[in-house]
């Protein structure tokens, strides 16, 4: 938008001041330009199409949040993030009966969700070397705050997190509305 301002009026051209109508285009630009710099409200996600084999990208995107080593520096993917991350659909519990998604295709590798509770982070503790060897990924689906994903990451001691919510079709899909859980490549759901 500036610059079609700039294209449209090339104020910096004029040799002598802006007349009334030069004044009028100026007043009426700013004005616009105002009013496009304000923030809009988040909104929430709104679902197109789901053909029922919904796939996280938290698992491709991972890498984005992988902590630097300078400890004061924010990754790059969570500067772009709006914390707190929230899933409605799922809450902190254990699975009552094992589960396995019907097409695992998708899967480049094991995914976890888990969130910032104390369920999740003594599950995490727990699964840490597991989860290593398996070169899973994990996808945090609660967390308050920046400072809530970053001590999950450093408990994760380097396995990639990425915040996401699985609201929107995910946790419906997998059929869990309980974490942490660990969808495995062949597709079992454990925790």
């Amino acid at each position: 938008m500036h610059v079609l301002f700039f294209i449209a009026f090339p104020w910096w051209r004029m040799r002598k001041a802006p007349t009334r109508t030069g004044a009028w285009v100026i007043a009426i630009a700013v004005a616009v330009l105002a009013l496009m710099a304000q923030p809009t409200p988040a909104k929430a996600v709104e679902v197109i199409h789901d053909s029922g084999l919904t796939v996280p990208s938290a698992q491709y995107l991972a890498q984005l949040f992988t902590l630097h080593q300078d400890a004061n520096e924010q990754p790059v993917g969570t500067k772009i993030v709006a914390f707190p991350i929230t899933t409605a659909s799922m809450v902190p519990g254990a699975l009552e009966e094992p589960i396995s998604i019907k097409q695992p295709v998708w899967l480049t590798q094991p995914v976890f969700f888990i969130g910032a509770d104390e369920r999740s982070k003594v599950w995490l503790q727990g699964k840490r070397d597991a989860l290593r060897s398996a070169k899973a990924i994990g996808i945090v689906v609660q967390a308050a705050s920046y400072e809530e994903f970053r001590q999950l990451q450093l408990l994760a001691d380097g396995i990639p997190l990425a915040p996401a919510s699985a609201d929107g079709g995910l946790a419906q899909s997998l059929g869990v509305s309980v974490y942490p859980f660990l969808i495995q490549s062949d597709g079992s759901i454990v925790q």
